[in-house]
Formats: structure tokens, sequence, C-alpha cells
């Protein structure tokens, strides 16, 4: 009978020592999936690829009166 519980015990201290290992993992994959957007993000707005959006933003601002708004510092406006 103590054995079946030591045994249980063991495997249960497994599977906490997987679960961290796992969790760990993930906060690393999550942290690189964040850099990788973020770098995403740059390129797309420092390269001028997403002008419709920015224009978008522009016209909206010009509306309400505020001009010479450069939406993400996007290169155009320099």
């Amino acid at each position: 009978m103590e054995i079946n519980k030591l045994e249980q015990l063991r495997k249960s201290i497994c599977d906490i020592e997987i679960e961290r290992i796992r969790f760990k993992l993930f906060s690393n994959q999550k942290e690189k999936l964040l850099e990788l957007v973020k770098l995403f993000r740059s390129k797309v707005y420092h390269t001028g690829i997403n002008r419709s959006y920015d224009s978008l933003i522009k016209k909206k601002r010009e509306k309400k009166g505020q001009r010479n708004f450069c939406a993400f510092f996007s290169p155009k406006c320099f």
C-alpha cells in the first residue's frame, strides 16, 4: 500500500514538473512571437506598405481639423 502512495506522489511530482516546463516553453514562444509581430509591424509601417491605412487615419484627422499627422511615423512624412 505504501509503495502505491509513493508511486502516485512521484507521478504527481513528474506531472507538475512537466507542466512547469511546458509553461516556461510557452512563455518563451510567446515572447518570440511578440518580437516577430513588432518586427513585422515596423517593417510594414516603415516601408510604407500600409499606405491605405495611413491615408485613412490622415483623412480622419483632417476631418477633425488636425493636419500634418503622420501615422506611426511613416517615412513618407519625413
